[in-house]
């Protein structure tokens, strides 16, 4: 199995490396291959037993550990290029067909001989096929739409290309005249530039082709007569409204009422499920009431009001359809998508931090001396362990997908005393912090259990009204934001006395955690 998966892999242009860490590598270990696919979020690990595949794994590429289970995978090529042996015939034919006899020192032709990738390979892309595919080709029936000035956008475009193309024969043959007159000086080959015609399409052929599909131009004016009416137009921007104090949801309301009573199906979009369903409570409060979750344009119905979760900055009103965007109604309150920090992911992103003679500690062994990055082969197969030095000259290698155990060293390394491998020391300094720890966390126990035994009167937010305050900020809440917001208002609903320190560097939106908490 294992040699048809190379072939197929150096056909398709994917590099072969010890470690995959960018999109287009692999790797065969044994009988696990790691390939990064074009177009794939995470590197894959497959596990095969002879001519199965047991197992398909994502990875992540800088700690090389596992992530989650995959039930299938697509491999799609890196590049425009099929290395294939009919490809570098075809590139071979036609480059003496245009630009006759080779001569030595041609690292393209050699190189495509070879049958070795060149960088820049694919600007002789019509050399490796006897035609090309345009776009049209593959969606023969499509709808095209046109962005606003296109035609001039394009023109210009084609100008440039063929400046450069001129400029580029120009030097081919300034230089064929001086290797003329120099016949027996070194030769470097020159860039041999194909024809335009044969790598784009000419303006009067696009022309043709698009003449062959209804083409919509998207453009704020009118069309012009004989242009085709699409109907679409910006939505209401209620950027006036915030700005003049006036009630934002009740003339938001009133602006959807208005919609869905001239016949047209109305759609809210928000861009997460929570601001989805605080836009619902919030228009539910202001007398929008029935409004209907949907994740399809199917489920669209007339005179009804919908929300979709949409990642959609501005929409749109068109003939029986008005989308409303969440930064139409409220302004720039993008979400940000981010992920919570594995145990060891601030570690494991410091990896290329570490210099030779660092300090690190191993919670089983205590302080080690960071030496390199060493690949070890274990039952032949290899792993990049992390070489740490200990007292005595002692080695300790620590796999990549076990980085959960170590962390930087934290005081200063002036003072930093190596452990000893199998010593007790380290052992029983973690016996006597945890031991000072437990005194320590009694005291604070105590102290906490006097506090819940004390009671006082629970705080309820008002309808609606915490809502509108908290839409006025005009930013997007981070996570640890938002994550402080929710702890502090919990507290406050209770009837225990909040005790809460809200720490943070200049920015980071400490105010608001405590403007709400004061509304």
């Amino acid at each position: 199995m294992l040699e048809p998966t190379q072939e197929f892999m150096l056909a398709n242009g994917y590099h072969r490396t010890e470690t995959v860490r960018e999109a287009g590598e692999y790797a065969i270990r044994g009988s696990l291959i790691d390939i990064f696919p074009s177009g794939s979020h995470d590197p894959l690990r497959i596990d095969t037993f002879g001519d199965e595949i047991e197992s398909i794994r994502a990875f992540d590429a800088l700690s090389q550990r596992t992530t989650e289970e995959r039930k299938e995978l697509a491999l799609y090529p890196v590049s425009e290029v099929l290395l294939t042996d009919t490809a570098f015939a075809r590139f071979r034919a036609h480059y003496r067909e245009i630009f006759g006899a080779v001569r030595d020192g041609d690292p393209l032709y050699e190189a495509i001989t070879e049958a070795r990738k060149y960088a820049g390979m694919e600007h002789w892309l019509p050399l490796y096929y006897d035609s090309l595919e345009t776009l049209f080709d593959y969606v023969p029936a499509a709808v095209v739409t046109l962005d606003y000035q296109v035609g001039q956008a394009h023109i210009e475009r084609l100008k440039q290309v063929d400046d450069l193309y001129q400029a580029r024969r120009i030097m081919l043959e300034a230089e064929q005249q001086q290797v003329g007159r120099k016949k027996h000086d070194h030769q470097i080959a020159a860039y041999r530039p194909v024809a335009l015609e044969s790598l784009y399409l000419p303006l009067n052929e696009w022309e043709a082709r698009l003449g062959e599909h209804d083409v919509y131009d998207l453009s704020p004016f009118s069309p012009s007569p004989g242009q085709k009416e699409g109907g679409g137009r910006k939505a209401r921007d209620f950027g006036d409204v915030r700005a003049g104090g006036v009630d934002l949801y009740g003339t938001i309301r009133e602006h959807i009422e208005k919609l869905a009573g001239a016949g047209k199906k109305v759609l809210l979009v928000a861009y997460s499920h929570g601001s989805c369903d605080r836009l619902k409570s919030i228009f539910e409060q202001n007398g929008l009431k029935n409004i209907v979750d949907v994740d399809s344009m199917t489920q669209l119905k007339g005179r009804a009001v919908h929300i979709a979760v949409l990642g959609l900055e501005r929409g749109f009103d068109s003939e029986d359809l008005a989308v409303l965007t969440e930064q139409d109604m409220l302004g720039d309150r993008l979400s940000r998508i981010t992920k919570k920090k594995k145990k060891s992911d601030v570690f494991v992103f410091e990896i290329s931090q570490l210099h030779e003679g660092d300090y690190v500690v191993h919670e089983d062994h205590g302080i080690g001396q960071y030496e390199r990055l060493e690949t070890v082969v274990v039952d032949g197969v290899p792993h990049d362990c992390l070489k740490l030095i200990y007292a005595g000259g002692d080695k300790l290698f620590v796999p990549v997908e076990n980085l959960d155990v170590l962390s930087r060293y934290g005081s200063a390394e002036a003072g930093a005393v190596l452990d000893r491998l199998g010593g007790t020391a380290w052992q029983a300094r973690k016996a006597r912090v945890k031991r000072d720890l437990l005194a320590l966390a009694n005291e604070l126990l105590k102290v906490a259990a006097m506090r819940v035994l004390r009671h006082t009167e629970p705080i309820q937010l008002q309808d609606g009204s915490y809502e509108k305050f908290s839409a006025g900020f005009p930013y997007p809440e981070t996570e640890d934001q938002q994550k402080a917001i929710t702890d502090v208002l919990e507290d406050l609903a209770k009837d225990q006395a909040m005790d809460r320190l809200v720490c943070g560097d200049v920015g980071f939106g400490k105010t608001e955690v405590a403007l709400r908490a004061a509304f």
